[in-house]
């Protein structure tokens, strides 16, 4: 596909909200491939309300748009947009939250069973035995839903033959990073001796990670995370978080454009899997190349050929005495 192949094409964009760096990410770097394309893009934020949600989307319809990608606040009160798109003869696009029950045309995203598959290998790895606090996120988004699926099988022998004693296992509102901070410090009254958080999001993380500081744990405790967002990436060479999992954001808004054009323009679109929503199966591009990162392999990862960082990002963050010899000629100092 050509890089002005959305010429005079207009795509409406309804995100849930960008206060989580993570989306930040995403809403910079998909208008940023519409322009490259040549698409008109429309942006609306929902501000975390799937009423203002729909409503924004009924907006966009209105507007004229030829595609509606949703990034969902609520996978469940989205399908009302998408009925409405239906209803207009406007396809739509499930950004990284399915939304559910509902006659979804596609779904764009990363790999979320992969996603929770690395979460649980490295924590059992890198923690084989002991107390674990468990942090799945919000209920109301379906790839918390799969990543706690995932984590149930996968961690089932381990918990039934008492080589972990999950001593909290909570699904978290929002995926609030002061929600988990609070989880995870009650938890900790109660049960001082952790092996292993078990957070499914670097905001959960994040949350739980100031919990371990407070009660003096942090650095002696497994922590993970996903999306390898900036501040986690600093955390993890600092030695407050354990691991996170890269995303390659750049890549995956490449790839939700090219879809949108190609629904558009009436052409194919190669799936790698179709995924059930509730209502029937919905034909889902999957991006796979998910890479752990954790403090041997951090900056290597998020500044290399599929990267959202620079050096001089990462570098700047961290206390003069953890920058590597020569770091002052890259922060231009």
């Amino acid at each position: 596909m050509t890089m002005q192949a959305g010429e005079g094409i207009t795509i409406g964009l309804s995100v849930h909200s960008i206060i989580d760096p993570r989306w930040e990410r995403d809403v910079t770097e998909i208008p940023s491939q519409a322009r490259q394309m040549g698409v008109k893009l429309l942006l609306e934020n929902a501000s975390s309300s799937a009423i203002r949600q729909t409503q924004q989307c009924e907006k966009l319809l209105a507007d004229g748009v030829q595609a509606l990608i949703i990034l969902a606040q609520d996978g469940t009160a989205s399908a009302k947009a998408v009925e409405m798109a239906n209803a207009r003869g406007i396809p739509v696009i499930a950004y990284e939250r399915m939304i559910l029950n509902c006659d979804l045309p596609l779904y764009v995203g990363f790999d979320t069973v992969k996603v929770g598959e690395q979460l649980c290998r490295y924590a059992l790895q890198h923690a084989p035995r002991g107390n674990y606090i468990i942090l799945d996120g919000d209920a109301k988004d379906n790839n918390a839903v799969i990543i706690r699926q995932v984590r149930q099988k996968m961690m089932k022998a381990a918990i039934e033959s008492g080589q972990i004693q999950p001593v909290l296992e909570s699904w978290v509102d929002g995926w609030s990073m002061s929600l988990a901070w609070q989880l995870t410090r009650d938890a900790l009254k109660k049960n001082p001796q952790i092996t292993c958080v078990l957070a499914a999001s670097d905001n959960l993380a994040e949350g739980a990670s100031q919990a371990l500081h407070d009660t003096k744990m942090q650095g002696s405790v497994v922590v993970t995370g996903q999306d390898a967002v900036l501040s986690a990436v600093v955390r993890i060479l600092q030695g407050q978080q354990t691991m996170s999992i890269y995303k390659p954001i750049p890549l995956l808004a490449k790839t939700v454009m090219e879809c949108a054009i190609a629904l558009v323009n009436k052409k194919p679109v190669l799936s790698t899997r179709a995924i059930d929503n509730g209502k029937r199966s919905v034909a889902s591009v999957l991006i796979s190349e998910l890479p752990v990162v954790d403090k041997n392999n951090a900056i290597e990862v998020v500044t290399g050929p599929l990267g959202s960082y620079t050096s001089q990002q990462i570098y700047s963050r961290l206390p003069q005495s953890m920058r590597p010899t020569g770091t002052e000629s890259i922060l231009g100092r």
